[in-house]
């Protein structure tokens, strides 16, 4: 009776030729870029379509929380959506890991170096700002000079306080930062994905609305 050959270098027996390779611990997932242009689109075809939701309702006199609940959901509810979707999509499906809300033993050590970091750039932007007298402009200025109902305001500011840290975290540092990485390397994704970041506080989120639009 004649024994089987020895299996082939790199398989393994009852293996299928079709499986992908499990990825190296070391090695930081990626999303292709259409999950960050996805994630892009959604983010602002959610928070446009929130808007004129709040504008649509806000004479009908609900609750404060009403207003709210519904301004997260529609604001915020797609981006999460998506998110999850890119991850089962693209990803192994463990959101923790695919966008980074999984914590690391490294965060320990890594978390308040760059805690410090970014506020010793932070104090260093602000006296370069000052001394050049540059304006200074946030996302919730000119909020006291909106003429616009309490409850419009209130719901806005909650809901941007609340909901938006954690939902554009998940986008820009998670899916669209992990998307341009799979096509730059990491010293020219960190500009596009700051700067993106950056202009929707500006444009994009409720609070700029209240007081642009």
């Amino acid at each position: 009776m004649s024994s089987l050959p020895p299996p082939l270098s790199g398989t393994a027996v009852g293996s299928s030729p079709n499986a992908v390779p499990a990825a190296s611990p070391d090695v930081v997932p990626t999303l292709p870029l259409v999950a960050a242009v996805g994630a892009i689109g959604v983010l602002s075809g959610s928070l446009i379509a929130s808007k004129y939701l709040l504008d649509s309702i806000v004479g009908f006199g609900w609750p404060v929380a009403v207003y709210v609940a519904l301004l997260a959901a529609v604001g915020y509810g797609p981006s999460l959506w998506w998110c999850r979707f890119a991850s089962r999509r693209w990803g192994p499906g463990d959101l923790g890991t695919d966008i980074g809300l999984t914590p690391q033993f490294a965060d320990l050590g890594w978390g308040p170096v760059i805690w410090l970091g970014a506020i010793g750039a932070q104090i260093a932007v602000g006296v370069v700002v000052v001394a050049l007298g540059v304006p200074l402009v946030g996302n919730t200025e000119g909020i006291e000079q909106i003429s616009a109902d309490r409850t419009y305001v209130v719901s806005l500011v909650i809901t941007a306080v609340i909901a938006a840290p954690v939902v554009e975290e998940m986008v820009f540092r998670g899916v669209v930062m992990r998307g341009l990485r799979s096509r730059l390397p990491i010293v020219t994704v960190v500009v596009p994905v700051s700067y993106t970041h950056l202009r929707a506080h500006e444009t994009l989120f409720p609070i700029s609305y209240a007081v642009y639009c």
